[in-house]
């Protein structure tokens, strides 16, 4: 069984985060969620305190190990965000046709050709260095202007992040037993394409995005999926519930209000 922490009334949503963080990386967006949502913030098979899926970590294996967790709780259907390789998984509930609404915040599934090498090399720098990443983040890095430029990549305002946040996040980056395993699937996944979906769909790309680029990939998602709502997250990389976790957690809202 998943690991997850519950919160609020109403509709059931399920939140997923991305690779190598845990369900606290959306804690801003949950607690204003919650007031309009039962949300269900979750680690995400093989991070955090839930156990590997037995078998390859496939992005149908986390989206099926997420559905399991909500038919438990009594949910066949239910909205959906998730950001990064949560994205992804948003968005394969979405295409097969179980879950009610899906968000996906600068998902996976949309990078081609060199931008797939430029992606697995930085996953690969991001679990290397996030021992060295946490440390600095104790010391040096607790100075807002650091915490800016050492995660500029994944954040466009990393000083609004506090400290002891990022050296939680790094520190499971270095630690997760699903990192490197999960890591392949994703960065192989390509999303199908989709005249039609079955449930309203929201894709919503960073404006500064430096991990999944913002202007081919965001392209290629209106491409693939023209039906979706596509929407540019201003001020922000690829971690936004970081960045502004009000626009998140307001775009999310939208996003299940058609239902």
């Amino acid at each position: 069984m998943l690991h997850f922490a519950r919160k609020g009334a109403g509709p059931p949503l399920l939140l997923a985060h991305g690779i190598g963080l845990t369900h606290r990386a959306f804690a801003g967006v949950t607690e204003r969620l919650a007031a309009d949502f039962e949300v269900f913030a979750v680690d995400l098979p093989g991070f955090g305190a839930s156990p590997v899926v037995n078998g390859p970590p496939t992005l149908r294996a986390l989206a099926d190990a997420c559905a399991h967790l909500m038919a438990a709780e009594g949910h066949d259907r239910f909205h959906v965000a998730g950001n990064s390789l949560g994205g992804g998984v948003s968005l394969h509930l979405a295409l097969d046709g179980r879950a009610s609404s899906a968000c996906a915040l600068s998902p996976v599934g949309f990078a081609e050709g060199w931008e797939r090498a430029y992606l697995e090399f930085s996953l690969w720098i991001a679990r290397a260095g996030g021992g060295a990443t946490a440390a600095l983040m104790r010391g040096p890095g607790r100075a807002g202007a650091v915490r800016r430029g050492l995660v500029r990549q994944y954040v466009e305002h990393g000083d609004r992040v506090p400290a002891d946040t990022m050296v939680e996040a790094f520190g499971g980056v270095k630690a997760a037993p699903g990192y490197w395993s999960t890591t392949r699937h994703a960065i192989n996944w390509r999303c199908p394409s989709a005249a039609q979906l079955p449930c309203p769909v929201t894709v919503a790309w960073g404006e500064h995005d430096r991990l999944l680029l913002t202007g081919p990939q965001s392209s290629r998602a209106r491409e693939r999926l023209p039906s979706a709502r596509h929407v540019t997250l201003d001020d922000c990389g690829h971690l936004p519930a970081w960045d502004d976790p009000a626009l998140v957690a307001e775009v999310v809202r939208r996003s299940a209000a058609p239902l």
